[in-house]
Protein backbone atom coordinates (compact mmCIF):
# COMPACT_ATOMS: atom_id res chain seq x y z
CA UNK A 1 0.00 0.00 0.00
CA UNK A 2 1.05 3.36 -0.70
CA UNK A 3 1.81 5.68 1.44
CA UNK A 4 -0.20 8.97 0.72
CA UNK A 5 1.06 11.42 3.31
CA UNK A 6 4.61 11.12 5.81
CA UNK A 7 5.35 13.59 8.48
CA UNK A 8 9.27 13.85 8.74
CA UNK A 9 9.44 17.26 10.44
CA UNK A 10 10.05 16.33 13.46
CA UNK A 11 8.27 19.58 14.94
CA UNK A 12 6.09 17.63 17.68
CA UNK A 13 9.27 16.42 19.22
CA UNK A 14 10.82 19.90 19.51
CA UNK A 15 7.08 21.20 20.52
CA UNK A 16 7.48 18.75 23.46
CA UNK A 17 11.30 19.55 24.34
CA UNK A 18 10.14 22.93 24.56
CA UNK A 19 6.90 21.97 26.72
CA UNK A 20 9.45 20.18 29.22
CA UNK A 21 11.82 23.30 29.26
CA UNK A 22 9.32 25.46 30.47
CA UNK A 23 8.32 22.84 32.76
CA UNK A 24 4.51 22.97 31.57
CA UNK A 25 2.15 19.73 31.43
CA UNK A 26 0.44 19.44 28.25
CA UNK A 27 -2.75 20.80 29.58
CA UNK A 28 -0.98 24.25 30.94
CA UNK A 29 0.54 24.84 27.37
CA UNK A 30 -2.74 23.86 25.24
CA UNK A 31 -4.36 26.60 27.78
CA UNK A 32 -1.89 29.20 27.73
CA UNK A 33 -1.70 28.65 23.72
CA UNK A 34 -5.82 28.68 22.90
CA UNK A 35 -5.59 25.04 21.63
CA UNK A 36 -7.65 21.77 22.51
CA UNK A 37 -5.66 19.07 24.68
CA UNK A 38 -6.45 17.08 21.89
CA UNK A 39 -5.30 19.54 19.16
CA UNK A 40 -1.60 19.78 21.02
CA UNK A 41 -1.26 16.30 21.16
CA UNK A 42 -1.69 15.56 17.66
CA UNK A 43 1.29 18.14 17.26
CA UNK A 44 3.68 16.40 19.72
CA UNK A 45 2.72 12.96 18.20
CA UNK A 46 3.61 14.79 14.56
CA UNK A 47 -0.21 13.24 13.56
CA UNK A 48 -0.75 17.36 12.61
CA UNK A 49 1.20 20.22 12.20
CA UNK A 50 1.10 23.51 13.49
CA UNK A 51 0.44 27.16 12.19
CA UNK A 52 3.94 28.61 10.91
CA UNK A 53 2.51 31.37 13.75
CA UNK A 54 1.70 29.22 16.40
CA UNK A 55 5.23 27.05 16.08
CA UNK A 56 6.27 31.22 16.75
CA UNK A 57 4.60 31.47 19.73
CA UNK A 58 5.52 28.63 21.14
CA UNK A 59 9.09 29.44 20.44
CA UNK A 60 9.03 32.60 22.79
CA UNK A 61 8.72 32.77 25.74
CA UNK A 62 4.88 31.76 26.11
CA UNK A 63 5.03 31.66 29.87
CA UNK A 64 4.72 35.90 29.99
Amino acid sequence: MKVKFENSSQIGSRIRERRERLKRSRNELADTLGVSLSTLQLWETDEREPQASMIITIANDVSK
